[in-house]
Formats: C-alpha cells, sequence, structure tokens
C-alpha cells in the first residue's frame, strides 16, 4: 500500500483536508465543516497508516485526540511560526496551505519536524480558564 500524507488547515469554522498518495499523481481535497459531522467525515477518510500535518491551534488538539481515539495514526502538530514555506507563499488560500503541509511532512525527516507537543485535556481546561480570566479582568476593566 502507497503512503499518504495529510494536511489539515484548520478555521474556526471550516478545514481543508489535502490528502497526497506517494507514488500516485491524483490529490484528494476535501472541504469540510469543524462540526461534530464534519470531523466524523475526516476520521472515516483516514487510514491508520496515515501521517497527518496541522498547525497548532486552539483548535487542534481535541482534533488531534480524535483521530488518535478513532483512527489511531500519527499526527505531527507543527509550529507555524517555523514553516517558513507557508508564510513567504504568496498564493495564500486554506487549500494550498493544506498541500504545502502535506508535502512538507511527505518531504522532510520526522525528527525535522518543527513539532509540538499534544497538550492534555486537564492543560488545554486550565488555559481556556486563564483566557476566561483574562477576558473577563479587560471587559471589567474597561467598564
Amino acid at each position: 500500500m502507497e503512503g499518504r500524507f495529510v494536511g489539515i488547515d484548520l478555521a474556526k469554522r471550516t478545514m481543508e483536508v489535502c490528502i497526497v498518495t506517494e507514488g500516485v499523481e491524483k490529490i484528494e481535497r476535501h472541504g469540510l465543516k469543524t462540526d461534530t459531522k464534519g470531523r466524523e467525515t475526516l476520521c472515516r477518510l483516514l487510514r491508520k497508516s496515515d501521517k497527518i500535518a496541522v498547525e497548532v491551534c486552539g483548535f487542534a488538539n481535541s482534533l488531534v485526540r480524535q483521530i488518535n481515539r478513532e483512527v489511531g495514526c500519527r499526527v505531527y502538530i507543527l509550529n507555524p511560526g517555523k514553516l517558513q514555506m507557508i508564510w513567504r507563499s504568496t498564493k495564500k488560500t486554506d487549500k494550498e496551505d493544506s498541500l504545502k503541509l502535506a508535502r512538507f511532512i511527505q518531504r522532510n525527516p520526522e525528527e525535522e519536524l518543527p513539532e509540538v507537543p499534544l497538550v492534555s485535556e486537564k492543560e488545554e481546561a486550565m488555559r481556556s480558564l486563564v483566557s476566561m480570566e483574562q477576558f473577563l479582568t479587560k471587559n471589567r476593566v474597561a467598564a
């Protein structure tokens, strides 16, 4: 079976998924919502042997946990500040970004990827509380 490399570009309500299959010219693209149905559809598209790249963002950790639980494939959470090939691009679209993420993990050895560790659910909840506290403090001061 050929290796598949998947790039996922996340936004608040949507995600662009690009699947690059090694040795095959065709590239699969899927535009999905980040809601429950969209995440379930994504998990059905994926195979256990896939290697997936996603940029770190608030939603990435919960999506990666779901992929790990339901599919079991390798997911790399990448630091966008160290992905020069995307930031320097003149063609900046979600579809292009997802393709570049897939190609990036296809062409680079695992040990050279600018990976960010997966945050635990407890840590994520604590971060959410700190963000809410900062938001409420800012609003109180403004009032």
